[in-house]
């Protein structure tokens, strides 16, 4: 039995054995196989539910590196355009102080 992803969720639950334990809801005479497909069944919903946090909780992870990699690209850009303007304002003083001391 494989495994297949449920179109627009994250979640990996087979189609065919869900199929079973709902049919096998119709069917049940005995108390004991009724508990177990019971137990089963709140399990598979437990494991979706788990597995679609966690899938939630990595991405929300993944993208908040991702704002804090950018934030800090933005940071380090301007730093070096603030470094970039001081050394032209430092050129431009020292061509102003040449030309007045070349008119003197």
């Amino acid at each position: 039995m494989k495994l297949r992803h449920e179109v627009g969720s994250f979640f990996a639950i087979s189609y065919p054995y869900r199929s079973l334990v709902n049919s096998l809801y119709l069917t049940i005479t005995r108390p004991n196989i009724a508990f177990s497909i019971g137990l089963v069944s709140k399990f598979m919903q437990l494991v979706c539910l788990i597995t679609d946090i966690l899938i939630n909780i990595i991405i929300t992870i993944i993208l908040l590196l991702l704002i804090i990699t950018i934030i800090i690209i933005i940071i380090i850009i301007i730093i070096i355009i603030i470094i970039i303007i001081i050394i032209i304002i430092i050129i431009i003083f020292k061509l102003i102080k040449n030309l007045e001391c070349s008119l003197e």
